[in-house]
């Protein structure tokens, strides 16, 4: 499946104005929680994922494209579904460490956690995300079904970023603060996280 999205980053004032109005406008949007595992080799265009969705869980590949100037970028995922059980997840989790395992590169294993707030229509998804970790991070992400680029239905719904969404600090930021690393936690808290996003539907 490609993607041709944008993602930008906003502070909880802006998020929270975002929300009412927008549920004002379009209605009450639908709500997903979701924890990703992501394991990555830092620098590359390439990560392996699991994810477990409202309690769907999936083994997911994404192929990036870097950003252009205005944020917009375009990706590839590959999605496969494995049982919604503690077993299966946390043996996805396994094998795919284990192909990182003789990487010399600098290998990153992160846990992610938003809420999302989405509306869908014909031609665009706009969602809200509060990505929470260590602190809270906020951002909004505009995906394009038609001709239009993500760009023109940023200017079409009147949002816009309070932050450069790709500068060195905000990744950093993301990386130090909205994610959850592998080894800062226990072999029980992580399974927990698992069992907890499982029951979610």
């Amino acid at each position: 499946m490609n993607e041709i999205e944008i993602t930008a980053n906003i502070t909880k004032e802006t998020f929270d104005r975002y929300l009412e109005r927008f549920t004002e406008e379009l209605g009450a949007p639908q709500l997903k929680r979701r924890i990703t595992f992501i394991i990555l080799e830092r620098g590359k265009g390439l990560d392996n994922r699991i994810k477990i969705t409202n309690g769907e869980a999936k083994i997911v590949q994404e192929v990036r494209n870097p950003p252009n100037k205005q944020g917009q970028r375009t990706s590839e995922e590959i999605e496969i579904d494995i049982p919604n059980t503690f077993k299966d997840v946390k043996n996805s989790i396994r094998l795919l460490e284990n192909f990182y395992r003789d990487s010399t590169g600098d290998v990153l294993k992160l846990i992610v956690q938003h809420e999302n707030y989405i509306w869908e229509t014909e031609n665009y998804e706009f969602k809200l995300t509060r990505q929470f970790g260590k602190q809270d991070l906020f951002l909004y992400e505009i995906e394009t079904f038609c001709d239009k680029s993500p760009l023109e239905f940023q200017h079409e719904l009147r949002v816009k970023p309070d932050f450069d969404s790709f500068s060195e600090e905000r990744k950093e930021l993301r990386i130090k603060h909205g994610d959850i690393h592998f080894e800062n936690l226990s072999k029980v808290e992580f399974d927990a996280l698992i069992v907890k996003y499982l029951q979610y539907k």
